[in-house]
């Protein structure tokens, strides 16, 4: 994440002029600039998105979220999509989603 950060970081000074900057972040020797620690924050929320969309596409993927049970429904029945408002939503799924 570190690598993206600089790279974001780096072409935002870049950008607006600041061409030494930008190359010193390049090289690794601005970690401390607060367009690298910004971009850093920005990734890592970024990333938590992507893991819980992601964890909610695999879960609706699974044929087993299809597959009827004893009682005759699905686990998708039961969901009706809460699983997903919760991923974009940045909430804890509810317990049955639990492992």
């Amino acid at each position: 994440m570190l690598d993206r950060a600089r790279v974001a970081a780096a072409h935002h000074l870049g950008h607006r002029g600041y061409a030494a900057e930008a190359d010193a972040i390049r090289k690794g020797l601005g970690d401390d600039f607060a367009e690298v620690r910004i971009a850093l924050q920005i990734l890592a929320g970024e990333d938590d998105r992507f893991a819980r969309l992601e964890r909610a596409l695999a879960t609706y993927a699974a044929a087993s979220f299809w597959a009827y049970d004893v009682s005759g429904l699905t686990a998708a029945d039961l969901d009706e999509g809460d699983l997903a408002r919760h991923a974009l939503a940045g909430t804890a799924p509810p317990g049955r989603y639990h492992e």
